[in-house]
């Protein structure tokens, strides 16, 4: 005879479960923020921040830019060290994103109204829109693309500086003549001079295979020795093809030939403070014959005057002084020079 097994009514309460009896587990506190991406935004930041020092240290950008990412990188570094997550919201960026529509136009017709081609201020006024958009993604990024562009920035400044300001590792910007040039610095007393140009051609030598030196000496035994004394150490020739010219000759060609020449120091008398930063045009070029009589060699052979070349034929592009300061005093002075920007030629 089968059991009868009888269930509990609905209403009726199970028997205690094991499982009741195990407490439940403490609830877990927030995890901090993800140490990898913690160490990415670092990255980025720092990355972003190298290269726009290294481009501002170049002297080329304006003070508005400089300012404004300036302001804006010491922020970020501010919420940064304070681990705050600030974001701008979407809704923010959208309207002061509509807002500079207007205002890169402006840029242009404005604020760069002092540039020569039209193609300069669209070129400033664009260099303004990028940063005012890496400003913003500096405060919003939310996406791998906003994340893209900023890293992508950050290495063109740092390219940008590398190709055309680092002049021991590229040869220097050569936008000029297409020639890249190397520089080295000296303090111009008389024998220590003569030390670093033997270093700088021997490095020409090293780095690009030079066979000889082209001087521009017309008048000056002292230049031309001490450069014939240098290039015979390393083995170089020396070519003077203006050696014995005569100096009337020679100026005057130099204005048919269409070069551009700005006087930058003067060290004799009868040359005032009014030679500094005159360009070297027909009427200065006869003056500077006419005082041949007191002793004045016109092309500056005896050390009278410097100059500076602003444009010379073969050139891509012209060079325009945009702030320099006259120094003059006891007799003699220079034409301080602090800041060029490129023309077309």
């Amino acid at each position: 005879m089968a059991r009868e097994t009888k269930l509990p009514e609905p209403s009726q309460e199970l028997p205690n479960s094991p499982l009741e009896s195990v407490p439940s587990a403490p609830a877990l506190p927030d995890s901090p923020p993800d140490a990898i991406d913690r160490y990415f935004e670092l990255s980025l930041f720092f990355l972003l921040a190298v290269g726009f020092i290294t481009l501002a240290g170049t002297g080329k950008m304006d003070f508005f830019t400089v300012s404004f990412m300036g302001l804006a990188l010491a922020g970020r570094a501010v919420l940064l060290w304070r681990n705050t997550g600030f974001q701008l919201s979407p809704r923010l960026v959208s309207r002061v994103t509509v807002f500079y529509i207007p205002f890169y136009f402006l840029d242009v017709l404005f604020l760069e109204a002092a540039r020569e081609t039209i193609l300069e201020r669209f070129l400033l006024a664009t260099i303004h829109l990028v940063f005012f958009t890496a400003v913003i993604k500096m405060f919003s990024a939310r996406s791998t693309r906003d994340y893209i562009y900023l890293a992508a920035l950050a290495f063109a400044q740092m390219l940008y500086f590398i190709a055309f300001h680092l002049a021991d590792w590229t040869g220097g910007d050569d936008g000029l003549r297409g020639i890249p040039q190397l520089t080295l610095e000296s303090n111009g007393e008389k024998e220590s001079e003569v030390e670093d140009l033997r270093r700088l051609l021997a490095l020409a030598q090293e780095r690009f295979g030079i066979k000889g030196v082209a001087t521009g000496a017309i008048e000056s035994v002292y230049q031309a020795e001490r450069i014939r004394r240098v290039c015979a150490a390393l083995g170089l020739w020396v070519f003077n093809p203006l050696w014995k010219r005569d100096q009337t000759e020679h100026l005057r060609e130099l204005l048919t030939l269409g070069f551009e020449v700005l006087v930058v120091g003067v060290f004799a008398e009868h040359l005032d403070e009014d030679w500094l930063g005159r360009r070297l045009d027909s009427p200065a070029i006869e003056e500077l014959i006419s005082l041949a009589r007191k002793g004045i060699q016109p092309a500056g052979e005896g050390g009278e005057l410097e100059t500076f070349v602003l444009f010379a034929p073969g050139w891509r592009q012209r060079i325009q002084v945009t702030d320099c300061l006259p120094e003059f005093s006891h007799g003699s002075g220079i034409l301080a020079i602090h800041s060029v920007r490129r023309l077309p030629p």
